[in-house]
């Protein structure tokens, strides 16, 4: 038997905080729609209360939360759906035949 052992180099690799969130969005509190709605909440909550409290007066905090349909969340970012454009050179919904050239080709 001849066994080899191979040195793993150690590398560190540096990554954003967003980054590191995007691929670990458990930890976040962002890994269903339920737990995503409290995480936001309670992150709006908290940051109002202590930017209160860091200019010394009482919190004055009032929260709505409604059912957004996606057309209606796409008209607040300002996006149209169901409108697209076709640019110059696009080939979308054509499709391109292709000629098999003579002799097996």
């Amino acid at each position: 038997e001849n066994l080899k052992m191979v040195k793993k180099s150690a590398v560190a690799t540096v990554k954003s905080p967003a980054e590191f969130f995007a691929e670990n969005q458990n930890i976040a509190g962002f890994d269903n729609p339920g737990k995503s709605l409290y995480t936001t909440i309670r992150e709006l909550v908290e940051n109002a209360l202590d930017a209160a409290e860091s200019i010394r007066v009482f919190p004055d905090i009032e929260l709505t939360v409604r059912e957004l349909s996606p057309e209606a969340i796409a008209e607040l970012r300002g996006i149209q759906v169901g409108q697209r454009s076709e640019h110059k050179g696009s080939t979308t919904g054509k499709k391109k035949s292709k000629k098999k050239k003579a002799g097996g080709g």
